[in-house]
């Protein structure tokens, strides 16, 4: 017996996953706010927003990754290395003011660092992240699930046989319905 399911479920289910992880991480964070009685400023209400966003990034990431890892087997390993390095280029070690303003602009680009930023102003600062901020996640998360989701559904008509001629005229309808 053969099942039928959209390949988009191996994806889904994996972002899925870690979202759950996070919500378990946020129950340890509402209980320390109440353990250390701290309270909560009303600028904390537009964390879902963000972490939607983010979700909405990671959606992106892992329709490139996932194609990426089809194709080519080696993504495996180097996914691990570029991940190491994501990570120290997105100040999370450390404050991005104490940084030349040059590497200020290269870590400003970095769209996690727009993500943690952006939780930092909620939690640490009380505030909204400013909105040149929050633009720059929507873009991002916006940007990176067209762009993925783009590239994984290429990549499924690929490996299904469709025709480079169909292929096409489908991404000319995709770019049509967008714009």
């Amino acid at each position: 017996i053969k099942v039928k399911f959209p390949m988009q479920i191996f994806v889904l289910a994996r972002v899925y996953t870690a979202v759950i992880n996070f919500l378990y991480s946020m129950i340890a964070f509402a209980l320390m706010i109440c353990v250390f009685r701290v309270i909560p400023s009303p600028a904390l209400l537009f964390l879902p927003v963000i972490v939607f966003l983010l979700v909405i990034f990671a959606l992106g990431i892992s329709y490139i990754l996932a194609t990426a890892y089809v194709f080519f087997g080696d993504v495996k390993h180097l996914y691990s290395v570029v991940l190491t390095l994501w990570l120290y280029m997105s100040a999370i070690f450390y404050p991005v003011q104490q940084l030349p303003d040059f590497l200020q602009k290269i870590i400003g680009c970095n769209p996690i660092f727009n993500y943690i930023d952006s939780m930092r102003c909620l939690v640490l600062y009380r505030a909204l992240p400013p909105t040149a901020e929050i633009m720059k996640i929507i873009l991002w998360a916006v940007g990176s699930y067209l762009i993925g989701y783009t590239i994984f559904w290429i990549a499924i008509g690929i490996l299904a046989g469709l025709f480079i001629q169909d292929l096409f005229w489908s991404i000319v309808l995709i770019l049509g319905l967008l714009l």
